[in-house]
């Protein structure tokens, strides 16, 4: 009795025991799955719910009224025949296998959308019959929300890239190219092969400067590189450079805190042009710009993964926040975003600044109506408008707008687009603002100056055709009667003493002739009205006449003429008379300045490319270094103590020079005091013919 007694308590005691695990064992389980973002369901054999934890009741927003004897798809409210998704996913449970990572969307009726992850395994018995299922719902709603929250702001950046009318680039800490707007792609030549994602700065750069680069190099290459290359590692740059297309880049560098480089290009070819314009003029008028986000890790099953995911996809979103902020913030040009009935809804410090304002609270409220309170001509946010209504972007829209706190006048020059929903509908305006007023007023003072420039140089031309005329018909008539009186034709004059000034007339007035005949020529080839007569022309035969004709002059000075012109040149197809006034305007000025016993030397020949080349070098008193440009020009003389006596008007080179461009040559001089001079005529290639010595060719040289 007493053992079976003592048995009775020890099971007894076994049971409490085994009892107390049990509930240990519940309680457990209960803690984790509140502790855990998964939540515990089962289905009968009929795949219909029998239980869940109250995390899922949550997650459905239903009680178990609305969930225990019902299907999955019932319970989700899909129609599991047309949903694909929900079909495959009916079609594993009736054929008992496991799944995982089902993905469903569940809108609650607050109108809350939760994201959900579902896995679960068949429940079979010893003899193999189909219980039903037991699984897990993952809560995925915080994820999903960061990672799309992570791609809109990503969206958003590039949008305001791809606004910038200047080219933008970033490279990363390791000097690659990892971001890159349209703009910059075009002014490096659109060279694809080169500018893409993955490049790194020096690669970029050799591409450039190399033989097919868009980049202008003087001086070694490599040295080059190497300054270009310590600048860009300083962090700090903005530098210009000349393209070979003769356009010009201002390349501006920033370095970013994580060690990345942020380039931008803008192309300031036209206010580069306009500036070395204005100042040709005035010379003449003597007083005229993120890093990407990495995509989230495939999530596991894991809860350690998965806050590991989380976290990094958060860092990302405030890593991209915060690099469009700085480029919104920093940028120095003016980005805006407006509403679609005219009202500033974002402004840059750039663009507050612009308009006068200190914040851009202060100036969002200021202005109500931007067509209105803003562009000076009201109907120009109208034109602006149609045109992004139409075409969806418009870029260098300039305007004339005021800078608002102020008043003042200035203009802009407009980069723009109209964003639009997922559905097409718009939403608002965004583009970029930069100030142009100094270009304006450039472009406008060379308008003027040019047009003064055009002015001067008409009346001048009308002024010397005309008093040439004026002056050559009496001047005849002066050198007709002289001529008559010293052929004696009507008898003897008298005085041996008038025939001396019927010579000195007869000179004065041949030397006067020349003077207006060579104004004349000027004069007609400035206004355009020099009409040019083309023919075959044998150069040795011409410039043997040339010489003959100056050989008396020559002569008399002492002077040893020297020529070499080989008889196998090829024709030469010009204006005749043009190149013989030419050639005889260089060799009488090379006798005129080369003092006796000198020499003078005419070299012709034809050079590799088929041009040809007419050089005529003297031992004479040369012209100074900063006298070389102004002998060119009209009526310049350089006067020197050992050439006061020589006659001239100044105006025999700027003629040569100027017949030299008709026949699209040249003409250039070298030359060092007390050296002498050499002057070189070279005519294109175009205008030599093979010779053909079947005619022979006359010539007469007039003076």
């Amino acid at each position: 009795m007493t053992t079976s007694r003592n048995i009775s308590r020890s099971t007894e005691k076994k049971l409490l025991d085994e009892l107390r695990a049990l509930r240990l064992s519940e309680q457990r389980f209960r803690d984790f799955t509140r502790s855990t973002s998964d939540w515990f369901w089962e289905l009968d054999e009929k795949l219909r719910f029998v239980g869940m934890t109250d995390g899922l009741r949550r997650a459905y927003g239903m009680d178990d009224a609305g969930i225990v004897g019902k299907t999955p798809w019932e319970v989700a409210e899909a129609d599991a025949e047309r949903h694909p998704a929900w079909r495959r996913h009916r079609e594993d449970l009736l054929a008992h296998r496991a799944f995982r990572d089902f993905r469903v969307t569940r809108e609650l009726a607050d109108g809350r959308v939760r994201h959900l992850r579902i896995s679960g395994v068949p429940i079979f018995g010893e003899n193999g019959h189909f219980y039903g299922y037991r699984g897990t719902t993952t809560d995925e709603t915080e994820m999903v929300v960061a990672r799309e929250r992570a791609e809109h702001a990503e969206e958003r950046l590039q949008s305001a890239i791809s606004a910038l009318a200047d080219g933008f680039a970033v490279f990363d800490p390791e000097d690659r190219l990892v971001v890159f707007n349209e703009p910059y792609r075009r002014m490096l030549d659109d060279n694809s092969d080169v500018i893409a994602k993955g490049a790194t700065f020096e690669e970029i750069l050799r591409a450039l400067c190399g033989p097919d680069g868009l980049l202008r190099v003087d001086g070694d290459l490599e040295a080059f590189v190497a300054r270009r290359m310590e600048s860009h590692r300083r962090g700090q740059v903005e530098v210009e450079f000349e393209l070979k297309d003769g356009n010009w880049v201002r390349v501006r560098e920033r370095r970013a805190p994580d060690g990345s480089t942020v380039l931008i290009i803008s192309d300031f070819t036209q206010l580069k042009k306009a500036a070395l314009d204005l100042e040709m003029v005035s010379r003449e008028l003597e007083g005229r710009v993120d890093k990407r986000t990495l995509e989230l890790a495939e999530r596991n099953a894991r809860l350690a993964e998965e806050i590991r995911a989380r976290a990094e996809a958060e860092s990302q979103l405030r890593g991209a926040e915060r690099d469009y902020r700085e480029l919104f913030e920093n940028a120095g040009v003016g980005i805006y975003r407006t509403s679609l009935d005219g009202k500033w809804l974002r402004a840059n410090p750039a663009l507050v600044a612009l308009n006068g304002y200190r914040t851009e609270d202060e100036f969002i409220n200021a202005v109500t109506d931007i067509g209105k309170e803003w562009f000076v001509d009201p109907d120009r946010r109208r034109q602006l408008l149609e045109i992004l209504n139409e075409q969806g972007s418009v870029t260098d829209f300039t305007s004339e707008v005021y800078r608002h706190r102020t008043g003042e006048r200035i203009w802009i020059s407009e980069t723009a687009r109209l964003v639009r929903d997922s559905r097409g509908q718009p939403l608002y305006y965004e583009g970029t603002v930069q100030d142009i007023t100094a270009q304006k007023r450039i472009e406008v003072a060379l308008r003027q100056a040019k047009d003064e420039a055009v002015m001067a140089s008409k009346s001048k031309s009308e002024f010397l055709a005309h008093m040439s005329h004026e002056l050559r018909t009496p001047l005849n008539a002066i050198l007709g009667f002289t001529e008559v009186m010293q052929l004696k034709i009507f008898g003897p004059v008298g005085s041996k003493q008038y025939e001396e000034y019927l010579d000195n007339i007869q000179t004065s007035g041949k030397h006067l002739l020349s003077l207006i005949n060579d104004l004349l020529d000027l004069s007609k080839i400035e206004a355009g009205r020099w009409d040019m007569y083309e023919d075959t022309v044998n150069v040795a035969e011409l410039i043997d006449a040339i010489v003959r004709l100056t050989r008396p002059s020559a002569d008399k000075r002492k002077l040893h003429v020297v020529t070499n012109v080989p008889d196998d040149l090829p024709d030469l197809y010009c204006d005749a008379r043009a190149v013989k006034q030419i050639v005889l305007n260089l060799l009488s000025n090379a006798t005129k300045f080369t003092p006796e016993q000198g020499r003078i030397s005419i070299t012709a020949s034809l050079r590799p490319d088929e041009s040809l080349r007419i050089t005529i070098a003297d031992t004479g008193i040369g012209i100074a270094e900063e006298d070389l440009p102004r002998v060119l020009e009209p009526f310049v003389q350089t006067r020197t103590s050992s050439m006061t006596s020589t006659t001239g008007t100044g105006l025999g080179l700027p003629l040569a020079k100027s017949l030299m461009e008709q026949h699209g040559g040249k003409l250039t001089l070298a030359s060092m005091a007390g050296l002498g001079t050499t002057a070189i005529v070279e005519f294109p290639a175009y205008r030599t013919r093979k010779s053909d010595r079947g005619n022979d060719q006359v010539f007469e040289v007039a003076v």
